[in-house]
């Protein structure tokens, strides 16, 4: 001992939590001896105490502690990455199927998780279930755990399984990562990853990525990324990726990528990519990509881009891209121009998209116009074609091309007549000139 100062030869230098603990130590001696002494002895033994402690040396080369510090995180981080490199395969799923069974041969009664059963089957939670045939009642299905086949009644608060035949009611839903057939009731939805056949009830959807066939009726919407055969309805839409044949109600539309073919009634909208075979009747329009055949209704349009053939009555405009053959009825226009701007050229259909040929009977508040036209046509204020052939009634009729027929109108308008013109004012361009302009009456045979 030299100068206060602590050095035992031979031992290795002293760290900083070594002086912490001769320092603790001595000052719990000094403590024990004031209160043996009762006086001021123990006072200086405590302060000459932390005085030795505090004057301890160490001797550890500068930086040495940083040196062992960088060693234990290296350390570290080696650990961490030889547990990465070598990570432990994933284990298979195993579950329990602990159960009471009362028969024999998996049939009669089961309590409890069995693998498989036939006859009555009481369980909480189905996990890992092969096949059920009869009746099972559970309470959950956890994600990622099912019946792989379910055959029978399926009653629970949210039914899952493979592929479901029979009923199957769910408090909060009903799903399947197959097909459902036979009926299926979700508080919530009824969803199938492949088909839904037969009826199916969910209080906000019915969906399917697959095909649809039987009565699906949604709270909301039914939508099919397949086609939809049978009674679909949806509180708000009824919607297809594919075809749609039967009836579909929907609250505001009715959609589908492919086809339509039977009744379809919506609100809004009927839309269709395809082909329209049937009744449709919509609150604002019913449009079809493709060619329609039958009744369509709309309250603002009724619209075909390809033929329209049969009933079509609008309160704005029924227009039509292809040909017409039927009955057109539209509050204000009828033909291919369904929308019609304020135009009383006298040199025929303007800037008409296609070449339509309108046969039957077409009405309008303000104009029926097509290049051709067969039959009766009728407005208030225009008719106007290419060539007419039949009975035009109009304030104006213009006819670029011949008519041959009959035109009533306060003024009439032909290039080649054959027929009879009647009217305040009538034209006929083919007629010799002191003919050409005649009032009331004009003809040429």
């Amino acid at each position: 001992m030299a100068g206060g100062s602590l050095r035992m030869s031979g031992m290795p230098p002293r760290t900083a939590s070594w002086q912490s603990a001769s320092l603790i130590a001595a000052a719990l001696a000094a403590l024990q001896s004031c209160t043996a002494s009762g006086s001021g002895i123990g006072l200086i033994s405590l302060v000459a105490a932390d005085q030795a402690a505090a004057s301890v040396q160490t001797d550890e080369p500068e930086g040495a502690s940083s040196a062992v510090d960088a060693g234990q995180d290296t350390g570290t981080q080696d650990a961490g990455t030889q547990a990465n490199s070598a990570e432990a395969p994933e284990e298979p799923i195993t579950y329990n199927h602990t159960h009471l069974p009362i028969g024999f041969n998996d049939s009669g009664l089961c309590i409890g998780n069995s693998k498989r059963w036939n006859g009555v089957r009481l369980n909480f939670a189905d996990r890992g279930v092969e096949e059920i045939t009869g009746l099972n009642v559970g309470i959950w299905d956890f994600e990622g755990s099912s019946v792989d086949q379910m055959n029978g009644i399926d009653i629970g608060l949210k039914n899952q399984v493979g592929e479901g035949q029979g009923v199957s009611l769910g408090l909060f839903g009903t799903a399947a990562h197959e097909s459902l057939s036979g009926v299926g009731l979700g508080g919530l939805a009824v969803f199938a990853k492949k088909e839904l056949q037969g009826i199916h009830l969910g209080g906000l959807a019915v969906v399917s990525e697959g095909e649809q066939r039987g009565v699906g009726i949604g709270g909301l919407a039914v939508v099919s990324h397949g086609a939809q055969t049978g009674v679909h309805l949806g509180g708000l839409a009824v919607v297809s990726e594919g075809d749609q044949e039967g009836l579909n109600v929907g609250g505001l539309a009715v959609v589908s990528g492919g086809g339509l073919r039977g009744l379809k009634l919506a609100g809004l909208a009927v839309v269709s990519g395809g082909d329209q075979w049937g009744l449709t009747g919509a609150g604002l329009a019913s449009v079809t990509g493709g060619n329609f055949t039958g009744i369509s209704v709309g309250g603002i349009a009724s619209v075909a881009d390809g033929d329209m053939r049969g009933l079509a009555v609008s309160g704005l405009g029924t227009s039509f891209g292809g040909d017409f053959e039927g009955i057109g009825l539209g509050g204000w226009t009828m033909g291919d121009d369904a929308v019609g701007n304020l135009d009383f050229s006298l040199d025929g259909p303007p800037n008409l998209e296609h070449d339509t040929t309108a046969n039957g009977l077409m009405l309008a508040g303000y104009r029926v116009q097509a290049n051709h036209i067969n039959g009766i046509a009728g407005a208030l204020l225009m008719t106007r074609a290419h060539d007419l052939t039949g009975l035009a009634v109009g304030a104006f009729n213009g006819i670029s091309g011949k008519q041959t027929g009959l035109s009533v109108g306060l003024f009439n308008h032909a290039a080649e007549l054959e027929g009879v013109q009647i009217g305040l004012l009538n034209y006929v361009a083919d007629n010799p000139k002191w003919l050409r302009w005649l009032p009331l009456v004009n003809a040429r045979f």
